[in-house]
């Protein structure tokens, strides 16, 4: 018995599901190209753009935190380049009350509201007053990257802990305050390094040869740290031999572990603790993904086969590259596009951290730890297409879907087989 007439699967597993049960498997073209349609047990229900979907445009909690995100680079690059007051290099003011103004709408007008105020906003609110609060937020969060890209005071690398560190992730007003509690002050101690190094993936997903980067990348530049998150028992025996190279090396002071934190607040410290954020390319980081770009953290990953699982990362970061369904975003997008090319410091997407191979994956994350303003221009690219690109399109990736789910239907109505489904 089956319980309709089409079957179809999407998220809990990115590959085939391998039996009869289900008649098409939802993905994209970066998960699954043509060459793999002989190797899964469905059809292929093609999406134009990645196959994950989150709405982390539409929710309360995200919003503020992207909205604390921002407040916090305005607020350690005013002071450390001593800028005077109301003279910060990134007046992120402008987007901090933007994303607040967004937050507070999808607060409003939500379904259902949970403790956070997750509930998902009707379409008639995703499309109209919060998909206009989400575009002045892109507009201002340009405006504020471009003025602090333009400033020679702010090419050179900022040792950003040594400000929060003192300043901000003790002050009881401070929107860190509540997290350094959870976690505990010791997991916010780092050493007055440049730039961070971030891997959140499970670490049952790391391999040799990719931790054998990472540390050779801390060991070529003096001012990088790296910082993994804590292994569970049951994933301590694949790092724990790693470690242990290391510490051999004589870089055991420059790694180190953190602790899991409820959902809330680990986008805030993700945030403040990385600069850079590493997939692992044989098997990526797949919500750790989704949740590294909503913190406006430059994402370095690899397609390294064709196997789906390490192709997610490829079609996020492949996604932050394409304009927004809505017309008011897709115009900030343009003019984002527009500006870069005409800046001598001008932003860098999303998608120039997506390297083909390991070897491309290496020149890639060296190049960015030997370029404090490159590090800078992918930081401003992040934190713009989060907002202005289709990666975080909620309302876009339904209408997609569901223009698919009605050509199944009127597949299935009209007694044809079934077939590969490619939307447009």
């Amino acid at each position: 018995h089956r319980p309709a007439p089409s079957m179809v699967t999407l998220h809990g597993f990115v590959a085939s599901m391998g039996g009869l049960f289900s008649d098409y498997f939802t993905s994209d073209r970066i998960i699954s190209p043509p060459e793999s349609a002989p190797l899964v047990s469905e059809k292929l229900f093609i999406l134009p753009s990645t196959m994950f979907t989150s709405h982390m445009a539409a929710s309360y909690e995200s919003l503020v935190a992207a909205a604390n995100i921002s407040l916090t680079w305005s607020t350690v690059h005013s002071r450390y380049h001593g800028f005077k007051q109301g003279e910060a290099a990134v007046s992120t003011s402008a987007a901090y009350e933007a994303l607040i103004n967004a937050a507070n709408i999808a607060l409003n007008c939500s379904v259902s509201k949970s403790e956070f105020g997750q509930g998902q906003p009707t379409r008639e609110c995703r499309t109209g007053p919060l998909t206009a609060a989400l575009a002045d937020a892109a507009s201002a969060t340009i405006n504020d990257w471009t003025k602090f890209l333009s400033d020679q005071r702010a090419q050179n690398s900022v040792p950003r802990r040594q400000i929060l560190d003192r300043e901000l992730l003790f002050e009881p007003e401070s929107p860190w305050h509540s997290a350094v509690q959870e976690a505990g002050d010791d997991n916010f101690t780092l050493p007055y390094v440049d730039s961070v190094m971030c891997s959140f993936n499970a670490h049952w997903k790391y391999r040799r040869d990719v931790f054998t980067v990472w540390a050779n990348t801390i060991q070529q530049h003096a001012n990088w740290y790296l910082r993994l998150a804590h292994p569970t028992d049951r994933a301590s025996r694949y790092v724990l031999q790693h470690e242990m190279e290391q510490i051999e090396r004589g870089l055991s002071k420059r790694l180190s572990s953190g602790p899991w934190l409820p959902w809330g607040h680990h986008l805030l410290v993700k945030s403040h603790l990385c600069d850079i954020a590493l997939d692992t390319p044989w098997f990526n980081g797949h919500t750790t993904t989704v949740e590294m770009q909503w913190a406006g953290l430059p994402v370095v990953s690899s397609i390294a086969s064709l196997q789906p699982w390490s192709r997610v990362a490829a079609s996020l970061l492949l996604t932050a590259c394409k304009p927004h369904s809505d017309p008011r975003l897709a115009s900030i997008f343009f003019k984002a596009v527009r500006d870069s090319k005409d800046s001598t410091h001008g932003m860098v997407w999303p998608c120039a951290t997506l390297a083909r191979d390991i070897g491309d994956y290496r020149s890639i994350l060296g190049k960015i730890a030997g370029n404090p303003s490159l590090k800078q221009r992918l930081t401003s690219g992040a934190h713009v297409m989060r907002l202005a690109s289709r990666v975080f399109d909620f309302s876009g990736w339904v209408s997609d879907w569901e223009r698919g789910l009605r050509t199944i239907a009127d597949v299935s109505a009209a007694g044809k087989p079934n077939m590969h489904i490619i939307v447009a």
